[in-house]
Formats: C-alpha cells, structure tokens, sequence
C-alpha cells in the first residue's frame, strides 16, 4: 500500500534514516580505500622496496584509517 498524503510506502523513511549512515560509511570507505590505492601506487612507482608486493586485507574503517596514515608516514620517509 502506498500513504497518497507522503506517496510512499509506510516505513520507507524507516528504511531511509537506517541505510543513510550505511550508505555515508560505504562512502568513506570508498574514499579511503581510493586514498591507499593512489598512496601504495605512488610508493611502487618511487621505488620503494616494501611496496613492490604490496597486497593487504583491511576490514573496517578504523583500520582503513590506520593504514592511510601509515602509507603517508611511508611516503613522507621515503
């Protein structure tokens, strides 16, 4: 059934309000994960040894966050 006075089905904006902080996360991981791509990239192609064979599973956008800053340590130092 659909509400003609919001033209939405009940319990959509439930549906919303719940998938919008999912949807912000994703989006920040997305960001995050392009951010170590392009820094683990620029690593390699400087020649840094480490990041020859660079391969790492992260799960979660604290550890995300915790490897970005440690690839930019590594550029800095490189």
């Amino acid at each position: 059934s659909v509400d003609i006075a919001t033209n939405h089905a009940p319990g959509l904006e439930v549906e919303q309000k719940v998938s919008k902080p999912i949807m912000d996360e994703f989006v920040i991981q997305v960001d995050m994960s392009q951010e170590i791509i392009n820094l683990s990239s620029k690593l390699f192609q400087t020649g840094h040894f480490y990041y020859r064979k660079f391969k790492r599973e992260i799960k979660g956008t604290e550890n995300m966050q915790h490897t970005v800053i440690e690839l930019k340590e590594h550029l800095k130092e490189w």
